[in-house]
């Protein structure tokens, strides 16, 4: 996986707030002709910026964790041991490892919860935390990611789960159409209703 910029949230951000200032604009330019000078109710306003601000946080949430994920790739790889595997939680059924590694003549030991998508049944679930587990049996020797900055610090798994891109693609759906939205609200307070003229009552 190539480099991630440190600042791919803002890139998305602006990128997406860019289209959403043409789509607003756009659908007012459509729109014009047929609009209603009457104001927006105020709860609008308000459930399209809690829209926004859903999308925000997905967006940031997801984009630190692709740069996160980018930044581990550049860790030291050295060799592990597996120590103890076990599953936990009655419903969720989350893989957990305890391992061991070596590194400059010093020998660390960490516990890590491995990836388990949590999908479908209780069974499902169960079996494909199982299968997880049987990949990672006591004894067996691993391939662990340690940070150079400090080398306690570890992880046994760099993964990238559909899962994180189909949160990020809903942030920034959610955002995109939120803000299109209210670009497009205000362009009609804006140049419309400030051209509308009330019609006089005939006399």
């Amino acid at each position: 996986m190539s480099d991630i910029p440190s600042s791919l949230s803002l890139i998305l951000l602006f990128g997406l707030e860019g289209v959403a200032l043409v789509l607003g604009f756009g659908l007012y330019f459509l729109k014009k002709t047929s609009l209603s000078a009457a104001p927006w109710k105020w709860w609008v306003w308000s459930g399209l910026g809690a829209i926004a601000l859903i999308g925000l946080s997905l967006i940031v949430k997801e984009s630190s964790m692709l740069v996160d994920i980018s930044e581990k790739k550049k860790w030291i790889q050295t060799t592990g041991k597996i120590l103890a595997s076990e599953m936990r939680g009655k419903k969720a059924y989350i893989p957990f490892v305890r391992y061991e590694y070596e590194l400059n003549g010093k020998t660390y030991t960490a516990e890590t919860e491995l990836y388990s998508p949590q999908w479908g049944g209780k069974l499902l679930r169960k079996e494909t935390s199982e299968n997880i587990l049987a990949m990672f049996k006591p004894e067996s020797t691993v391939t662990v990611y340690v940070n150079p900055k400090n080398h306690a610090d570890s992880v046994l798994e760099i993964l990238l789960g559909w899962d994180l891109f189909i949160r990020l693609g809903v942030g920034m759906l959610l955002w995109l159409v939120s803000t299109a939205v209210l670009y497009f609200g205000a362009f009609k307070h804006l140049l419309h209703g400030s051209t509308f003229t009330p019609r006089q009552n005939a006399t």
